[in-house]
């Protein structure tokens, strides 16, 4: 029982000398927190993580910040005696030290595993003359900006550091490059369909300008004038639906509280049903993002990039893949129901017996509390059973969707999901491969391992396509296989 959580963002009321947004500094407030180290043990226990966020306007408040790290004088920026000049080797020694010495430190025991930068972006106004510290102007520094925000905190900072565990920063805005250290988030948008509209599309833009990992405010961050922010039938379509298949999946914004139990009870049964979802296919997301940081290849993937040479594949910009075999198609618009363009081959409703002719328009049923998903023929989807945080997930246990019809192949990656000895090659694949005309489901030998990877598994296959559209799928059991040996199911 109950909604998933992994993560949780503190924004800026856990900052010391009262949390305000541009008058508190970058510190454990003292009355908040207390004790910080206990915080943290109490978040690992409960299976989360946290964020520690920095708005640009706190930084003349902070520990040991120095008025020469600003910008010339006379730069008519907001905040103008807080607005740091990136290029200044000086000011980005301390933006990582101080992130570092008051919470990141692992001798400390604090919380502090993503960092959230906000409102650099804000500088971009200074005039193209503007001499910087290294002595280049604002006209040549400008695309290069975020790319020292990111080096600074990562590169310069987090890599080098005793920190043993993975990084995760997003920043409001970002440049091409900067994806081997941080990400970025799409800002303070609007809760309405258009914005609505232009994240699916940000998101794929993203996707191949080289940053997988784009996020956004799921829901609009805030309307300033209306004064609200989502309302219940957007808060189902784009901040649970829309959201839960994104590759970060996060309703932040202002106005009435995101958190799905202060809002109404249909409005928590959307978010059970999408929570389900996303944490049941966290094995087939975590492969995607391991392939996305391997090779580039989005998460989200706009269906041009595997259809060029049709016309419809650059034209369905609202529709997208989901990783390699799930078709998605959110709706933002007010309308119950929408067109879907399934590509050229066979495919099927998510989770359903019912098979589809590509290569036309279908209707997709798009209440609020829906979302329309398509599986194409030939995927071999793995899941998990649900757990409520990923730290909590039983990875002795896999479930296997077949979905039949054509040949297919899928591969599984697992690592320790926190620390970065991935890289070192501590992570365990596991390649799935089904030959359509013989009906045999190969799951060959595991390569690798890494630190905690259970030696046998229980494998639940299900299989879609050989009953009739309202039957469920066909089951077959394999309890305590040994990963280091095949399994083949011959599927009858």
């Amino acid at each position: 029982a109950g909604l998933p959580l992994d993560h949780v963002v503190n924004d800026n009321r856990w900052r010391a000398a009262g949390g305000k947004r541009c008058e508190s500094k970058l510190d454990w407030d003292a009355e908040r927190y207390p004790d910080p180290a206990e915080w943290a043990a109490w978040l690992e226990e409960n299976g989360l993580t946290t964020t520690l966020d920095f708005n640009r306007c706190i930084a003349r408040f902070s520990d040991g910040w120095k008025p020469e790290f600003n910008l010339p004088e006379g730069i008519e920026v907001d905040f103008a005696d807080s607005a740091p000049d990136l290029t200044n080797p000086g000011f980005r020694q301390w933006f990582w030290e101080i992130f570092y010495t008051k919470s990141l430190d692992p001798e400390l025991g604090f919380p502090g595993d993503g960092l959230w930068i906000d409102e650099f972006d804000e500088q971009g106004a200074m005039p193209l003359d503007t001499i910087l510290a290294n002595g280049r102007s604002s006209a040549e520094m400008r695309n290069y900006w975020f790319f020292l925000v990111a080096e600074a905190l990562v590169g310069q900072g987090w890599n080098r550091s005793n920190i043993k565990q993975r990084p995760y920063v997003w920043v409001r805005g970002m440049t091409a490059g900067a994806q081997r250290y941080a990400t970025l988030w799409s800002g303070d948008i609007y809760p309405n369909n258009e914005d609505f509209a232009a994240q699916i599309r940000a998101m794929q833009l993203a996707g191949i300008s080289g940053f997988p990992f784009w996020g956004h405010d799921a829901g609009g961050f805030f309307d300033w004038e209306a004064e609200a922010g989502p309302d219940h039938q957007l808060y189902m379509r784009w901040s649970l639906a829309f959201g839960s298949v994104a590759p970060i999946w996060k309703p932040h914004g202002m106005g009435a509280s995101r958190w799905p139990l202060d809002r109404s009870d249909m409005e928590q049964r959307a978010a059970d049903i999408f929570g389900r979802l996303r944490y049941e296919l966290m094995p087939y997301l975590y492969s995607a993002a391991h392939e996305a940081a391997e090779t580039g290849m989005p998460i989200a993937r706009p269906l041009l990039l595997e259809y060029p040479e049709l016309d419809e594949a650059w034209e369905r910009d609202l529709q997208y893949l989901w990783g390699p075999d799930i078709l998605v198609a959110p709706n933002p618009s007010f309308e119950k129901s929408i067109r879907v363009w399934l590509p050229p081959g066979d495919w099927y409703r998510f989770g359903r017996q019912e098979r589809l002719s590509g290569g036309a328009e279908i209707w997709g049923p798009s209440a609020p509390w829906m979302l329309p998903m398509f599986v194409r023929a030939g995927a071999i989807i793995p899941r998990r059973e649900y757990a409520q945080s990923t730290f909590f997930i039983d990875k002795q246990k896999l479930i296997l969707d077949l979905y039949v019809g054509a040949n297919g192949s899928a591969r599984l990656v697992e690592d320790d999901d926190v620390t970065e000895a991935y890289r070192r090659g501590e992570r365990r694949i596991t390649r799935l491969n089904y030959d359509d005309s013989s009906g045999v489901l190969t799951v060959a030998a595991a390569e690798g391992t890494f630190e905690g990877a259970p030696e046998a598994r229980d494998v639940t296959v299900n299989v879609y396509g050989l009953g009739e559209p309202g039957d469920g799928p066909r089951e077959f059991r394999f309890d305590d296989v040994p990963v280091d040996q095949a399994l083949t199911v011959e599927i009858r």
